[in-house]
């Protein structure tokens, strides 16, 4: 079969999706011409789809010196370099195909992306305001200009362009996602409960716009779930702690290390149960041999590594199954028990990892009247105070102190909670 053949089934396969059958026409062309730069960068392209990256990056390296300057080869090689978390050399080579060729819509775009993973939002912001002008019937460039738009917290840019995605292309999932999100968080309940249906009528589990939904309409559920917890945490990193700080006149950490005080010593293997950015770690360092944080939040966990406070950090959910050999002295956990409802397996959790007589520091926001906690409109859950107490008392727990407080502000308005001490009676 000649070399044009072999293309013409190469590429049939493509369409077809068969990748590893078009990987394979591919391969007998280059054996027919092995210094066929475009058969080259088709063998990249091929392996990385089915991210077999390093393999595709040879095939590219071997394409560019044939042609150095060739702007496929040289995107799908900034490609890897992304896919790899090579962003230093991605940038470099996205730069370079834009000296080539300044209207690269998806160089530009990408180039964005690793703004945004980077937390430089500015710099992000200019590349896909870059894409919408060179690409105004793009939908997924307004998309992405909506989400540097929040995290500038430029939330009417933000909401315009997503509703200019969703006018773009009226079945774009990921704008009325987004724009729902938005609205719930920035209290336009009634816009929120709009975009949040559309997008459960296509994706009937989907469980964030399952849960916010259940927030809107204060219905009964147990807990947020993980995917929403990380997302959130995830959106706010880089300004988490100004926003709390500053913003919010956030103390929860302080005093719930003033109750936690009379009960440390200078030997303690210490948890710090969702532990974000690490927001008080440093008051407990001076006490622990081994000072440990969880959290479902992985951009929340590399603020706090950097930090340098945690002996170890890990990423998952409370409620996951983690490493078998931890125990603990002691936990603490600042407005983080707010995202369950039903409060027992935390608690199991937390008294199965403490060791005998050793204690457990918590704070949860205050539910008046008779209920046992309930799902507010913030996404959070508020505790009635008698719950929490015959929860803990059902797994193992004996009180040593309560002191009622306000945890932060909420629009302007003081959110009250209250900080428990408690100890691990049973063994």
């Amino acid at each position: 079969m000649d070399i044009q053949k072999r293309i013409k089934m190469a590429l049939i396969c493509q369409q077809r999706g068969d990748l590893e059958g078009a990987e394979r026409h591919f391969k007998k062309c280059l054996e027919l011409d092995p210094e066929n730069f475009q058969i080259l960068n088709a063998i990249s392209a091929i392996l990385l789809q089915r991210k077999n990256f390093l393999e595709a990056e040879k095939y590219l390296s071997r394409c560019l010196r044939i042609q150095k300057d060739y702007l496929p080869a040289l995107y799908n090689l900034a490609m890897v370099k992304q896919s790899l978390g090579e962003f230093k050399a991605a940038k470099k080579i996205y730069e370079r195909i834009l000296k080539l060729d300044e209207g690269f819509v998806n160089a530009w775009n990408n180039l964005g992306l690793i703004y945004k993973e980077e937390g430089d939002y500015k710099k992000a912001l200019s590349c896909f305001k870059r894409v919408c002008e060179l690409s105004p019937g793009y939908a997924k460039a307004f998309n992405n200009l909506a989400v540097i738009y929040e995290e500038l917290d430029e939330l009417h840019k933000a909401k315009k362009a997503l509703l200019k995605a969703i006018e773009l292309d009226n079945d774009y999932y990921s704008a009325h996602f987004n724009l729902g999100v938005l609205l719930f968080r920035y209290g336009d309940f009634k816009g929120a409960k709009k975009e949040l249906s559309w997008v459960l009528k296509r994706a009937p589990q989907e469980p964030t716009a399952k849960f916010l939904l259940n927030c809107m309409e204060q219905n009964l559920t147990d807990r947020a779930p993980k995917e929403y917890v990380k997302k959130t945490f995830d959106d706010w990193a880089h300004v988490f702690e100004k926003k709390l700080l500053k913003d919010l006149e956030y103390n929860t950490p302080r005093h719930l290390f003033d109750g936690l005080k009379p009960f440390l010593r200078k030997d303690m293997d210490i948890l710090d149960l969702g532990c974000g950015t690490g927001l008080g770690a440093e008051l407990y360092r001076p006490f622990a041999i081994h000072l440990v944080g969880i959290d479902c939040s992985p951009k929340m966990l590399g603020i706090a590594k950097e930090k340098g406070l945690y002996d170890k950090l890990i990423e998952a959910d409370i409620l996951d199954e983690w490493e078998n050999d931890l125990s603990f002295d002691l936990i603490y956990s600042s407005d983080c028990l707010c995202y369950f409802g039903d409060l027992s397996r935390v608690f199991e959790k937390v008294y199965k990892i403490l060791k005998p007589n050793s204690i457990f520091g918590f704070s949860v926001e205050k539910l008046p009247g008779n209920s046992d906690f309930r799902l507010q409109r913030t996404g959070r859950f508020a505790h009635n105070k008698d719950y929490v107490r015959e929860k803990l008392k059902e797994k193992g727990g004996s009180i040593l102190s309560e002191k009622d407080l306000v945890l932060r502000k909420e629009a302007g308005n003081p959110v009250f909670g209250t900080i428990f001490v408690s100890r691990k009676i049973k063994i």
